[in-house]
């Protein structure tokens, strides 16, 4: 390092809140900068124009959440996701087509909705199911699909097989498909547009999904190890950001109110979902747009698997929605620092704030279905 160097900042002095807010409130001419540049991000959750170190030091064991999604070792980089591609198979060939065209061009793994009738032979042509991450959306529960990969000897096939519809007997899923370790067979999610009510009914389904696990003679980390939660990805760009480093801290909990001694933050597995968006302020590049900003928000957050719905189900639409993960990671270098957010005063405290609020209407849920 050269002996020139200075700290950044080192030359201007350290201004405390209170002197922030005597100097705001002299600008404003005595109005209450408080008052006038709070916002509520949603009911219970309120967020300031001003964050240091202070507000950190209010919370408990943020630290311990921190820096977790490290690949230490890998040649791709320190922190990686999985850019993937959701496909419906009504034509086996075109999906096939797509498949390995987006394989070979940034996607890193492909979820196929299959059904009885789809031709798996034929989907799965070409497509290296060991090198790459496959999942499986099952939209009927008769699909021959373990005979095939019984047939296919792909024991470290990576990726998941999940129920499409609500009710599916994700327990059967297991029975069937545990001699793949490497697929997981549980999914949960919720499609509420609240970050915080989001959250609470992730955890409610995944208290469920315990229960229903142990009863079934399933060991405890086994369930979580085959799980994967989905989270969709709004237009709130920190709140986003939050939700999902929220997510990840209180999944753990409950996992350790179970016992789980072994599983940490992250092994939990989180995909995150940009739905497609139309908005005619921002057409024609509305989706495009708002993929980006949901993509920066659930890989700053620490998601394991982006999903980016293309606006049309074209090729052009496709390769446009794949390609935002590969300039995030390959150009914008999102992958080169395991934690980017972390000790955001702002974030560290959102996320905080979203964790309790959560935590709260979970709760709540949980005596509500104690009561029914």
């Amino acid at each position: 390092m050269s002996k020139n160097h200075n700290p950044l900042f080192s030359d201007f002095p350290k201004v405390s809140r209170e002197e922030w807010i005597q100097k705001a409130t002299k600008d404003l001419k005595g109005k209450d900068v408080l008052e006038l540049y709070n916002w509520e991000l949603e009911p219970g959750i309120t967020a300031t124009p001003y964050y240091d170190q202070s507000d950190l030091e209010k919370l408990e064991n943020y630290e311990q959440y921190q820096n977790r999604l490290s690949e230490v070792g890998s040649s791709e980089g320190i922190r990686m996701w999985k850019n993937m591609l959701e496909l419906p198979t009504q034509d086996v060939a075109a999906a096939n087509e797509q498949a390995l065209k987006s394989l070979n061009n940034g996607a890193d793994g492909v979820i196929f909705e299959i059904s009885d009738t789809t031709d798996l032979e034929k989907l799965m042509s070409g497509i290296p199911l060991e090198k790459v991450h496959v999942s499986f959306k099952l939209l009927s529960s008769s699909n021959g699909l373990s005979s095939f990969l019984q047939k296919a000897n792909v024991e470290g096939i990576k990726g998941s097989v999940e129920y499409d519809q609500e009710g599916g007997d994700s327990l059967k899923l297991y029975d069937e498909f545990k001699a793949w370790t490497g697929l997981r067979t549980f999914l949960i999610r919720s499609r509420a547009t609240s970050l915080t009510e989001s959250v609470a009914e992730t955890l409610q389904q995944l208290v469920t999904l315990i229960d229903s696990a142990l009863d079934h003679g399933i060991e405890l980390e086994e369930a979580l190890k085959r799980t994967t939660i989905v989270t969709h990805i709004g237009t709130d760009y920190f709140g986003e950001i939050a939700k999902v480093r929220a997510l990840r801290r209180l999944a753990f909990q409950v996992g350790q109110a179970y016992g789980a001694t072994h599983f940490e933050p992250e092994h939990w597995h989180i995909r995150a979902v940009s739905d497609k968006w139309v908005s005619e302020a921002y057409e024609p590049h509305g989706n495009l747009l708002k993929g980006t900003t949901a993509s920066m928000a659930a890989i700053l957050g620490g998601c394991n698997e982006l999903v980016i719905e293309p606006e049309l189900h074209d090729a052009f639409s496709i390769r446009i929605a794949q390609n935002i993960s590969s300039i995030l990671n390959k150009e914008s270098f999102l992958n080169g620092s395991v934690d980017p957010v972390a000790g955001s005063y702002y974030l560290e405290s959102l996320a905080d704030s979203i964790a309790q609020q959560s935590w709260d209407k979970f709760k709540t849920l949980l005596k509500k279905e104690m009561t029914l």
